[in-house]
């Protein structure tokens, strides 16, 4: 119903975690905090890393949106770290914050993630609706806090 503004910047969410049941409780907490967020979903970091490649081939450098990242560490065929590597690299950092979401105790991997800009934030699973709603709000993203 509302048209892009000039100038507003449009977010989408994207969920980058190998177990179902974190994207499927992470696609319900957002649907009851910002349902008119659109959600995507990706079962490991390189199908993710593909998806941000062709849509920056698709606009000729960057979308006409941006990714909020809920990105998990541990995963098949490309983990969160080199995800992130990927983004950084390959030029996707104007189009894309990330808040890792992760299980992994140790600070190695949450100081390694911290050193990219474009990481938000270290949280830690479960994901908590608190946590999920301030992060939110801090963005701007909660229907709520729009004018």
């Amino acid at each position: 119903m509302d048209k892009k503004k000039e100038g507003e910047i449009i977010w989408k969410l994207a969920i980058v975690d190998d177990d179902p049941m974190i994207i499927r409780l992470s696609e319900l907490m957002l649907s009851q905090l910002a349902p008119d967020l659109e959600v995507i979903s990706f079962k490991d970091g390189q199908l993710f890393c593909d998806h941000l490649q062709k849509l920056k081939s698709e606009s000729h450098a960057r979308p006409d949106f941006n990714y909020l990242v809920l990105l998990d560490i541990n995963m098949p065929n490309k983990n969160g770290h080199e995800v992130l590597a990927s983004i950084d690299e390959k030029g996707f950092v104007p189009f894309v914050e990330v808040a890792m979401l992760s299980s992994s105790i140790y600070q190695e991997d949450r100081e390694k993630s911290l050193v990219y800009p474009f990481v938000r934030e270290f949280i830690e699973k479960p994901l908590r609706r608190a946590v999920l709603e301030r992060l939110l709000k801090e963005m701007d993203l909660l229907n709520s806090e729009k004018k």
